[in-house]
């Protein structure tokens, strides 16, 4: 059970991750959504609503109205209200007005009843009244009374009224002159008091039959008739629902944003964390290495990648203006490239991860020893030389013999990277040139127990000559002199050379750029490897972000070396800045391995070869 909710709890943080990691989008969609949905209420007009009531039928003078009638009667509001939308009202209204337009109306029947309600909405108040009154007046004409039909309804409305008020009056005399006989004696006057009697008797039935005449030409009762119960007044400000919009507004900028967030992430195949790596190419995240930043003069962080040669100093490496380091710059050559982080910024976070990275890879070399490792990529640029460097000074700041081997022979780096000639290496040594031993083809590097062996000339075959017995023979040889070798090999994808190395060696190190490279990519390079039966170790994510939730697997360590290295850091300004030096222990060439992180002497070099050409980032 417990494992069923973890489960289900990393399954909904997967879903939550596009959001988490795309914040900003969220809310700076969702702020300008807001924004703008403020700015475009406060400069709208201010709107004037005028209403107005109409009955349909008259049911409601009836004291015994039926059922029939009451649902006929609702029945005709739903056809009044569509009628009073189309042109048939609209456009005799406007004529009516002289207007070319009309503002914005609407009509509704009050649920359950007879009743119509008319609203009309305007910047002019009395605008909003007048057109009112003119939809009203165009509605009737088209109902069966009509203009003319509703005048004479009228005027007949006023003659019962009188007829009615006449007949009144004639029955109260006739009251009073009844009860004024009996006060009468003298025959004569009991006479003409019957007379007077019978006169208005006779007078009661003509009127009674008049108005029983006239109302049976009225429509009182009929059905299909419009009475206006509550003609349209001026308008009346309507409210802007400021809050309202505004909390709409915010609403659909959110779910916009999140919806391109989630399209973003569809649509992006590229690696994110170790997770993924596991998930999509079964291999396990052997390290992460973040995005190198470094101090500068002016306190601003900036971003390090080792860059083109002949863009920047002569000796083929780049360091932006104002930029310090870790250490002094008498500790090192001058020409070593300043993104080492292994010997420029010993306790940076991506110094640590590179020890994270040495120290899984000793446990990757339980079940097959790794004498010999190949440190290859999908695609250029995705930093595996500059990862090849600083392992290998990782693993020579453990104490290990460590030779690096640039066996790209396109675009080689290593040269470069630690500012050694390039005249003599690699295919000069397969070459077998007589009378210059291997020590000759093995410069020195920043620490005793580190050397490296350039690419030497670069050949037009080099995948045949990286696959040739000499090429194992080599290797051999040199394993001889070193606890571990680390390749520099060219991208798996792009040349076969990769897939040759990896025959001859122990291992393969894929090295994938985080957020950039393709997952279908380095799948696809990982079957070309496993085709060969090559023994791919792992994989180690480059360039990994260190600030975003996106990358929470990694960002969580990252943040907590930080807090440690300041703590490390206060205690060394304690002791002035010393570095604890730890014993060495003696190798086979009977030096001493400087301790790990500790500044070593420049030691001669030869030059680099001035018609090299420049070569580009791999």
């Amino acid at each position: 059970m417990p494992t069923s909710s973890a489960s289900n709890q990393n399954n909904l943080m997967e879903y939550l991750t596009p959001l988490w990691r795309w914040w900003w989008l969220l809310l700076a969609s969702t702020l300008v959504a807001t924004v703008s949905m403020a700015l475009a209420t406060f400069f709208e007009p201010t709107q004037y609503s005028s209403r107005s009531t109409l009955m349909i039928g008259a049911s409601i003078r009836d004291p015994n109205p039926n059922s029939g009638e009451l649902y006929l009667a609702q029945q005709l509001v739903t056809t009044y209200v569509d009628l009073i939308q189309r042109a048939s009202v609209r456009e005799p209204a406007m004529a009516t007005l002289g207007m070319d337009w009309l503002p914005e109306y609407s009509a509704r029947q009050v649920p359950g009843t007879q009743l119509m309600e008319i609203n009309v909405i305007d910047t002019d108040p009395v605008r909003a009244q007048v057109v009112g009154q003119a939809l009203i007046e165009q509605l009737i004409a088209l109902s069966p009374e009509g203009a003319q039909e509703q005048k004479r309804a009228d005027f007949i409305e006023q003659e019962l009224d009188s007829l009615q008020a006449s007949i009144t009056e004639t029955k109260a005399e006739i009251e009073r002159r009844q009860s004024d006989l009996a006060t009468l004696f003298s025959a004569r006057q009991i006479a003409d008091a019957q007379n007077q009697i019978d006169a208005l008797q006779s007078k009661l039935s003509t009127l009674q039959s008049n108005f029983t005449a006239l109302i049976s030409t009225t429509q009182k009762g009929a059905v299909n008739t419009i009475t206006v119960i509550e003609p349209p007044a001026v308008g009346t400000p309507v409210s802007n629902n400021l809050l309202y919009k505004l909390l709409m507004a915010a609403a659909v900028g959110f779910m916009l944003a999140a919806g391109g967030a989630y399209l973003i992430e569809f649509l992006d195949k590229s690696f994110k964390n170790s997770d993924e790596v596991q998930q999509h190419l079964g291999l396990a995240s052997l390290g992460a290495v973040p995005e190198i930043e470094m101090a500068t003069a002016t306190g601003k962080r900036k971003l390090w990648r080792p860059l083109q040669p002949g863009r920047g100093a002569a000796n083929g490496v780049h360091m932006p203006q104002g930029a310090t380091r870790r250490l002094p710059s008498s500790a090192l050559p001058p020409m070593i490239d300043p993104s080492l982080v292994m010997l420029h910024d010993n306790q940076s976070p991506a110094a640590e991860a590179f020890r994270v990275l040495r120290t899984n890879l000793q446990f990757a070399a339980v079940a097959h020893p790794i004498r010999s490792l190949v440190v290859s990529s999908s695609l250029p640029a995705e930093g595996k030389s500059w990862i090849v460097a600083n392992l290998a000074i990782a693993a020579a700041q453990a104490g290990n013999r460590v030779v690096i081997m640039d066996c790209d022979l396109h675009r080689p780096r290593q040269h470069h990277i630690f500012g050694l000639g390039n005249t003599l290496g690699l295919t000069t040594a397969l070459l077998g040139i007589e009378g210059v031993a291997l020590e000759q083809f093995l410069q020195p590097g920043p620490l005793p127990s580190l050397r490296v062996m350039t690419s030497g000339p670069l050949p037009p075959n080099a995948a045949e000559l990286l696959g040739s017995e000499r090429m194992q023979s080599l290797l051999e040889v040199v394993g001889q002199q070193a606890d571990i070798i680390v390749i520099d090999s060219p991208p798996a994808s792009v040349l076969a050379d990769a897939a040759v190395l990896s025959r001859q060696a122990d291992g393969v190190l894929l090295v994938v750029h985080t957020g950039r490279t393709d997952r279908d990519v380095v799948k696809r390079t990982v079957a070309a490897l496993q085709q060969v039966q090559a023994h791919i170790v792992g994989v180690v994510l480059n360039r990994m972000p260190t600030r975003g939730y996106g990358y929470s697997h990694h960002y969580y360590y990252y943040y907590n070396y930080t807090y440690a290295h300041k703590y490390y850091r206060r205690d060394e300004q304690l002791v002035g800045g010393v570095l604890p030096v730890t014993p060495a222990r003696p190798t086979l060439n009977g030096k001493a391995p400087t301790p790990e992180g500790a500044p070593v002497p420049d030691s001669p070099r030869p030059p680099s070869n001035p018609g090299q050409e420049g070569v580009h980032e791999s």
